[in-house]
């Protein structure tokens, strides 16, 4: 209000309106206290173009403001879709890579199972013949034995009837140990498990299972280790543990130590959400890349001629399988062999 108008009221006033986005905003508005004084068609074009103006930096202005907006919603979208693509992808490779390994392991368990079930059916048509010989050659035997006390009087016949036992006691030694052979060769087929069904305590049954090996172990001064928790109770086949640990125990004293070396062999099993890992560990020479791509697979043995038949791991890959559990080698860097075998706390059905 000008000086000395105090109380007076306008006697004219001239507006032009403020807009933005089509939106009246605001009003510009001049006021005039002179009754002399009256507004023009010029006033009124100056006064709408100041209002076209200051309208139009308004305009920009919220239009800049909106834009910012915008595009501060869209960059936090951008990184939220971009968190959710990178999330997608993770989970994306890691079902991935866990289906690549069960394919893996499928197919690794249907190659094993099947070349066991190849194994134990050899087996068993080569037992009868086989079983024949042996009864053959043990009457053959004592036959020899017979004719040997009733040539006593002719020395020549009595060589030759000598002669002729020795030849057949050795026929008869290796038919024995074929037949041994035969015999383990059935025991590839995990489904020779004959006990019954049942629950039983994990650390004293593999106690038992070392104790049962006492003749193996202690001529060689190894030392065995058992960690396992008192309440671990698996709802299963004994026998098939007793195959798994007795197996790889055996495999490290006939090809993990040295002649007259006394190592250590450690078993520790650790309780998972529906099963025990059975960490198998011993301080042997570990394997070599050759051993550790062949290594379950039947008859691969660097024992060949020294007593390894090149059954027993694939016997325990076999029966891990089978219970509905998985075996897998340690790190090839460490000094040592060790395996990692997962086994349900209820094994699958392996009566037949």
């Amino acid at each position: 209000m000008p000086p000395g108008t105090t109380g007076a009221q306008p006697v004219a006033w001239l507006g032009a309106p403020l807009k933005a986005d089509d939106a009246t905003v605001g009003i510009v508005a001049v006021q005039s206290y002179d009754s002399e004084h009256s507004y023009t068609d010029q006033d009124k074009e100056l006064l709408t173009f100041v209002a076209g103006q200051v309208s139009t930096t308004i305009q920009r202005q919220t239009d800049k403001l909106a834009l910012q907006e915008a595009r501060g919603r869209l960059e936090d979208r951008v990184q939220e879709r971009t968190a959710e693509l990178k999330q997608a992808n993770a989970d994306l490779r890691a079902t991935m890579g866990n289906l690549v390994t069960t394919q893996r392991q499928l197919a690794e368990a249907e190659k094993m199972a099947s070349l066991g079930n190849l194994v134990a059916g050899i087996a068993h048509e080569i037992n009868n013949p086989l079983g024949v010989a042996v009864t053959a050659a043990s009457h053959a035997a004592r036959q020899a034995t017979v004719l040997s006390e009733r040539l006593q009087d002719n020395e020549e016949l009595q060589r030759i009837a000598a002669k002729a036992g020795q030849a057949n006691d050795l026929v008869l030694a290796n038919l024995e140990r074929a037949k041994a052979l035969v015999g383990s060769f059935q025991q590839v087929s995990a489904d020779q498990c004959t006990d019954d069904r049942r629950q039983f305590n994990m650390a004293q049954y593999i106690e038992e299972i070392i104790r049962s090996l006492g003749p193996s172990l202690k001529p060689t001064g190894h030392r065995v280790t058992v960690g396992c928790p008192d309440d671990v109770v698996l709802d299963g086949y004994p026998s098939a543990l007793y195959q798994i640990v007795s197996n790889i125990v055996m495999n490290s004293l006939t090809h993990a130590f040295a002649e007259d070396e006394k190592g250590t062999i450690a078993i520790t099993v650790l309780p998972e959400d529906t099963g025990v890992l059975l960490r198998y560990e011993d301080t042997g020479t570990g394997l070599d890349p050759k051993e550790r791509q062949h290594i379950f697979e039947p008859f691969f043995t660097t024992r060949r001629g020294r007593g390894g038949t090149g059954l027993g791991m694939n016997i325990v890959f076999n029966t891990v399988t089978q219970m509905g559990g998985t075996i897998e080698l340690g790190d090839e860097a460490q000094h040592g062999g060790r395996f990692d075998l997962r086994l349900p706390l209820v094994a699958r059905d392996m009566s037949g």
